[in-house]
């Protein structure tokens, strides 16, 4: 879903206003806490709530990765190698 909105001068500042739809889209309401960032000069608006579950999966994926690091190493090594003898065909 794409909406168009104009920038309003909001005395020094500059605003943009979110409907009623949009804030519960984003499930936020009027005092919510938001994080904003640009990648690539797009504006990305997310709820502080999501930001900060979003980090704790990260870390948990993080920490998961360090303490399996040696296997998935053997995975990763064996990915390209020849197939294990039990699945090779004979003809």
């Amino acid at each position: 879903m794409a909406l168009r909105k104009k920038v309003t001068a909001v005395g020094n500042s500059a605003a943009i206003v979110l409907s009623r739809d949009l804030l519960q889209l984003l499930d936020l309401e009027i005092g919510s806490e938001v994080e904003l960032s640009v990648t690539d000069k797009t504006l990305v608006v997310r709820s502080a709530r999501e930001a900060e579950r979003a980090e704790r999966v990260k870390a948990a994926a993080d920490r998961v990765f360090e303490r399996r690091r040696g296997l998935l190493k053997k995975l990763a090594e064996g990915a390209g190698g020849e197939e294990p003898a039990s699945r090779t065909r004979r003809g």
